[in-house]
C-alpha cells in the first residue's frame, strides 16, 4: 500500500480535524493508500496531546521539519501567522509537494507562494465550509476537533496558476477523503466574497445604531 506523507502546520480545529479524518480513512478496509501524518503547532503541548490521542503519527517541534520532504503540507495557521510561515518553510518543500493553504484571503497567500516556494512545489488555496452541525458553533480549538467536521460540507479550491493537473487532482481527491465535496473558485472572486461577509455584520450594526438613534 502506498504511503503518503502529510505535514499539518497549525493544529487548531481545522488542522486537528483533518488529521482525525485521515486517520479514519486509514482504518477503512477500502483504503488504497495510507497517510502518515506529522503535526506542528506553535504550542507544542497541542501537538503532543494529539499524538497521544492517536491523531498524529509524529508530533514535530520545528515548523521547517514538519514541512520538509512531505507529499502534502496543510497550512492551517491563524491569518496573522500564515504569511510568515511561507518564508520559513518555502525552501524545505520538496519538488512536487502540494501545499494546501486555509488562510481566509487567498491573494496574499498566492503572492507569498510566488515569492518563497521552492521550484516545483504547488500551492492550492482551500476554504472549508463545514458540516452544518458545526457551522455556527463558534469553536475553533483542537479540543473541539471532530472526525466528521468536513462531512457533507464543501471545500473551495483555488489553485495557483503554476499548479499542475496532478497536484490539483491530488488536492481534490484529498478533500473527498476528508468527507467534503470539492468546488473550484477564482481566488480574487473568493476574496471579494470574504471581504463582503466580514463587512456585512459591521454594516448591519451601524444601520441598527442609526435606526435606534433616530427613534430616541
Amino acid at each position: 500500500m502506498q504511503t503518503i506523507t502529510i505535514g499539518i502546520i497549525g493544529l487548531g480545529r481545522i488542522g486537528a480535524s483533518a488529521a482525525l479524518a485521515l486517520k479514519r480513512y486509514n482504518a477503512t478496509k477500502d483504503a488504497r493508500q495510507r497517510f502518515e501524518i506529522s503535526g506542528y503547532d506553535p504550542t507544542p503541548e497541542i501537538a503532543n496531546a494529539l499524538h497521544k490521542r492517536g491523531a498524529l503519527d509524529h508530533a514535530v517541534r520545528a515548523i521547517t521539519a514538519v514541512a520538509a520532504d512531505k507529499d502534502i503540507v496543510l497550512l492551517a495557521l491563524p491569518a496573522s501567522e500564515t504569511l510568515s510561515a511561507y518564508a520559513l518553510i518555502g525552501r524545505d518543500l520538496r519538488e512536487g509537494c502540494v501545499l494546501l493553504d486555509t488562510a481566509a484571503l487567498k491573494q496574499p497567500s498566492l503572492n507569498a507562494a510566488k515569492k518563497h516556494l521552492a521550484g516545483g512545489a504547488h500551492m492550492i488555496g482551500i476554504t472549508p465550509i463545514l458540516n452544518s452541525a458545526y457551522l455556527y458553533d463558534g469553536l475553533d480549538d483542537s479540543d473541539h476537533a471532530a472526525v466528521d467536521l468536513f462531512d457533507k460540507g464543501m471545500m473551495l479550491l483555488m489553485p495557483s496558476v503554476s499548479a499542475d493537473r496532478d497536484a490539483v487532482a491530488l488536492a481534490s481527491d484529498l478533500v473527498e477523503l476528508l468527507g467534503a465535496q470539492a468546488h473550484f473558485v477564482d481566488p480574487l472572486e473568493h476574496d471579494v466574497w470574504i471581504a463582503a461577509m466580514e463587512a456585512f455584520p459591521a454594516a448591519l450594526t451601524t444601520a441598527a445604531f442609526h435606526a435606534l438613534r433616530r427613534r430616541a
